[in-house]
């Protein structure tokens, strides 16, 4: 399933000459930044640029750490901060 934001203008996934040939869709990754950034981001350099869609660091609560990796630890699927 597709999810899209407000913040990214969403294209079909068509491109080339005419744009009538089907393209792979665009990502990029956004891993450990801010939301807020995230938006600027989107609105400022990517949604022009023709970006499809950004991903994101996991969204759970997770162990302590400064390691990269403490992020992909999860304790709970609580969404609360």
């Amino acid at each position: 399933a597709w999810v899209h934001s407000q913040l990214c203008n969403y294209q079909e996934p068509y491109g080339g000459e005419g744009g009538r040939q089907r393209r792979s869709a665009s990502y990029v990754k956004l891993w450990e930044w801010n939301y807020a950034d995230v938006q600027e981001e989107c609105r400022e350099i990517l949604g022009p640029a023709g970006v499809d869609a950004v991903q994101l660091s996991p969204v759970t609560e997770h162990i302590l750490g400064h390691q990269w990796w403490v992020r992909y630890q999860p304790i709970s699927a609580s969404l609360n901060s």
